[in-house]
């Protein structure tokens, strides 16, 4: 019995996922400080800037302890 096709590659694509939205999270986080910080930046830095709000708010929905259905606190 083996993993069929399809989850192999559906595996493959949400670990991707996860890596290129931590990129952009963290690469993000690094564009905020070098703005606070008065340095200059490129043109898709600002665009990164503009989403970053975004990214933070679905990395705490999606894969933090603070989503609605995490049970990793939860006491029984």
């Amino acid at each position: 019995m083996g993993v069929s096709g399809h989850a192999t590659v559906k595996a493959l694509l949400s670990l991707v996922n996860f890596l290129v939205f931590g990129l952009a999270l963290i690469h993000g986080l690094v564009a905020a400080i070098r703005w606070w910080q008065g340095d200059s930046l490129e043109f898709w830095e600002y665009c990164l800037l503009v989403v970053w709000p975004v990214l933070v708010y679905l990395f705490i929905v999606r894969y933090s302890i603070f989503k609605k259905d995490c049970t990793a606190c939860r006491k029984e």
